[in-house]
C-alpha cells in the first residue's frame, strides 16, 4: 500500500500488493492530478532503517521527454507521495477564501443593519 496525498483528485492509502508501482501509476490510482496540483513539485517520503528518505521530484521532465531518474520513480510498501499546489493554485485558493470571508462578511453587516432598522430592505 501506499499513500497518495495532497493535490490528487483522490487522495488516500492505494493498495499496489503483488505488483510494482510507480509514482505516475499512484497518482493515476488516486485519479489524477487536480487542477490545482504542481507538477514541479511532488514528493516522496519513505521510512529506511536510517530514518526518512524525503525526495522532491519535478515530473514535468516527464512530460516534456527530458531524462528522468527512474530509481526516484518506483514505489515501495508504505511510501508517501505528496502532490503540492502550484503557485496559481495558492492563489486560486487565497483568492476563493477571501471571497467567501468578505460574502459572509457582508451578509452579516446586512443582517446588522436590518436589525437595527427593519424597515431599511422594504423603501
Amino acid at each position: 500500500q501506499v499513500y497518495v496525498l495532497g493535490e490528487v483528485r483522490n487522495p488516500g492509502l492505494y493498495d499496489v500488493t503483488g505488483r510494482g508501482i510507480g509514482i505516475m501509476g499512484a497518482i493515476a490510482q488516486a485519479g489524477g492530478f487536480s487542477d490545482w496540483a504542481g507538477h514541479a513539485s511532488v514528493v516522496v517520503m519513505r521510512l529506511t532503517a536510517d530514518g526518512y528518505f524525503v525526495r522532491e521530484l519535478d515530473l514535468t521532465a516527464l512530460r516534456k521527454g527530458s531524462e528522468f531518474d527512474a530509481a526516484a520513480v518506483d514505489l515501495q510498501p508504505y511510501d508517501i507521495v505528496y502532490v503540492n499546489r502550484s503557485k496559481i493554485g495558492d492563489f486560486a485558493a487565497f483568492s476563493k477564501n477571501v471571497m467567501t470571508a468578505m460574502v459572509q462578511y457582508s451578509r452579516f453587516i446586512l443582517d446588522v443593519r436590518q436589525l437595527e432598522d427593519p424597515e431599511i430592505y422594504r423603501r
